[in-house]
């Protein structure tokens, strides 16, 4: 059994658990704004959204928990 090679732009590329990436557009997800922020990939989505990912937040400020947020990959950009 051969595995299909990943489409372009697809996670497979450039992404990977536990890599830093920084929210570079306001994203808005889950109503909270997230642009600029740095986070972790927490863990990749389905090959049904292969162009989305979850990252996940320390927080910031007044927040007591951490995010995780679903996010699409044409506003994250890796760090390192």
């Amino acid at each position: 059994m051969t595995i299909p090679n990943p489409e372009p732009g697809s996670t497979a590329h450039w992404l990977r658990p536990r890599q830093r990436v920084r929210v570079h557009q306001d994203a808005r997800a889950g109503g909270d704004d997230v642009c600029g922020r740095v986070g972790t990939v927490h863990r990749l989505c389905s090959p049904v959204f292969a162009d989305y990912t979850y990252v996940h937040f320390a927080p910031k400020g007044r927040e007591k928990v951490p995010r995780v947020r679903m996010l699409p990959l044409k506003i994250l950009e890796p760090i390192e």
